[in-house]
């Protein structure tokens, strides 16, 4: 009969077992739960959501009141109330971007653990393996969160605090400027991109209204854009008038598709350039104007000490012959000032080149002819290299030439002191749209700090030089449009290159 009663409450032992399965995994539940609400309180901090998450998690284990919990993370530990390690422990590894960061333990006391039986359950060690990867993604999360608003803070530090003024536009809309943009170009909101049309100077209108409604279009103008407006505070005082420098760029502004405008006040840097500029055309002047006393005073010297003397003899029939010397020595003197006033009046007032299709290597060819002699004479060897693939050029062939020969005996004329190894090379190629012709030597070079120099009317280094032969050939190059360089020569000195267009388009049709 005992035996009977004893299989007949063994179902009811099985639901009750069934029943208290489910009621851990209804806390186990209720724990994730909590868990992933917890740690979506974006305006909680870190240490406080973890303070949360360990109280919460000896609820949700078996014999809850002699469990207790603790999360290491980062040298410091959170723990639950009435914490204290025992032997009976479990643990996971808490993660943070593949990294070991701390762990997330449960621990058991001595009265919560029955003989014979495990202390904790396997569904409480995945338990645990789920809550510390949940935090573990949403540490993850919360330092991407903090490394990104710390850096959009740098951002914003930086675009306010910019001297550059700063505008996004989105759908045509400015949605942000910062201070100095909204110096000069007045507050939001503003119907214009690049600011109100009637504070743009006149002259620039058209190229800036041409520039608003290609970003308006969803074109960017082109990169760079100069123009000069009227800051919106001063738009009555056009002494207030600023130069601009504007750059347009497509970017990614919070996931959307932006434009960032950039605009920087250049007149304070205009302003110093061009008094620099003055300053360096000033020096220039005052070297002109050195170069001519001195290139007079010399002669004009000669002219009174002989006037003074022929004051003295012009009365004397004997002295006839001295006078007539004199008279000489004066012409002289007077043909030295004429021919200074000569250069002076041909470098302020060349004549118009007249550009014709013309070849190069002739031009060249030309001024090797009129100056060989005299190279032969003073011991300088030539090097000719000219490039046969030279095209027509769009030139002055007399200007060419002209510049040419006045390089060439520059050269000569460094290389005066050497008694041997005076070599002169003539080159010339053609690189893309460009000629080039090269006079380089084996003299003594230039110094470097004469390079800037050496092109300035009147400057020489030469006890008898006139310092234009340079700025002449400097000239030359500007009329044609193209530069003229000082470097070094593979010949140990100096090397002068010519560079000048081709120009084809000019050519007649």
């Amino acid at each position: 009969m005992k035996t009977d009663e004893t299989a007949h409450d063994r179902p009811g032992e099985a639901l009750n077992q069934t029943i208290a399965k489910l009621k851990e995994r209804n806390k186990e539940l209720n724990c994730l739960y909590a868990v992933s609400r917890i740690v979506q309180r974006q305006h909680h901090s870190l240490e406080e959501i973890l303070q949360q998450v360990v109280d919460i998690l000896p609820l949700a284990w078996q014999d809850s009141e002699h469990t207790c919990a603790r999360i290491v993370f980062e040298n410091q530990a959170f723990k639950s109330n009435s914490f204290s390690e025992t032997p009976w422990r479990q643990s996971s590894e808490l993660q943070v971007k593949g990294t070991l960061a701390g762990s997330v333990e449960m621990y058991r006391s001595e009265r919560g653990v029955e003989k014979n039986k495990a202390p904790f359950l396997k569904e409480e060690k995945e338990l645990l393996e789920v809550v510390a990867g949940n935090l573990g993604k949403m540490i993850e999360r919360r330092r991407t969160e903090e490394a990104l608003q710390k850096s959009e803070q740098r951002f914003r530090n930086l675009v306010e605090n910019s001297i550059a003024g700063i505008s996004i536009v989105q759908n045509n809309r400015i949605i942000y400027q910062n201070q100095e943009q909204e110096k000069l170009l007045g507050p939001l909101p503003r119907k214009y991109i690049l600011g109100d049309f009637e504070n743009i100077h006149p002259d620039d209108v058209d190229a800036v209204m041409q520039a608003s409604r290609d970003i308006q279009m969803g074109k960017i103008p082109k990169s760079d854009l100069d123009f000069r407006l009227f800051p919106a505070s001063d738009a009555r005082d056009k002494r207030a008038i600023k130069r601009v420098f504007c750059r347009v760029i497509f970017i990614d502004y919070q996931g959307k598709e932006s434009i960032l405008v950039n605009m920087v006040d250049m007149t304070k840097i205009m302003e110093l350039e061009e008094l620099l500029f003055m300053q360096d055309k000033m020096a220039s002047l005052g070297r002109v104007a050195a170069g001519i006393a001195h290139e007079i005073r010399n002669p004009l010297s000669g002219i009174n000490i002989y006037l003074n003397t022929l004051e003295n003899l012009i009365d004397r029939p004997e002295s006839r012959p001295k006078v007539d010397q004199i008279i000489g020595q004066l012409q002289s003197a007077s043909r030295k000032i004429e021919s200074v006033i000569k250069k002076v009046m041909d470098f302020a007032k060349p004549g118009e080149p007249k550009f014709a299709p013309t070849r190069i290597n002739a031009s060249v060819e030309n001024a090797l002819s009129l100056i060989a002699v005299t190279l032969r004479k003073s011991g300088i060897e030539i090097e000719k290299d000219f490039a046969d693939n030279i095209p027509l050029c769009y030139a002055d062939s007399h200007f060419i030439e002209e510049a040419v020969l006045n390089l060439i005996t520059n050269a000569a004329e460094a290389m005066q002191q050497m008694e041997t190894g005076k070599r002169i090379a003539v080159t010339t190629r053609v690189e893309g749209n460009h000629i080039f012709i090269e006079v380089s030597d084996s003299g003594p070079g230039v110094p470097l700090e004469l390079k800037n120099k050496v092109f300035d009317p009147f400057f020489t280094t030469k006890n008898d030089g006139t310092g234009i032969g340079l700025s002449l050939c400097h000239r030359i190059a500007q009329d044609h449009q193209g530069v003229l360089t000082i470097g070094e020569s593979a010949l140990g000195g100096a090397a002068f290159r010519l560079e000048i267009p081709i120009r084809k388009e000019l050519f007649p049709r």
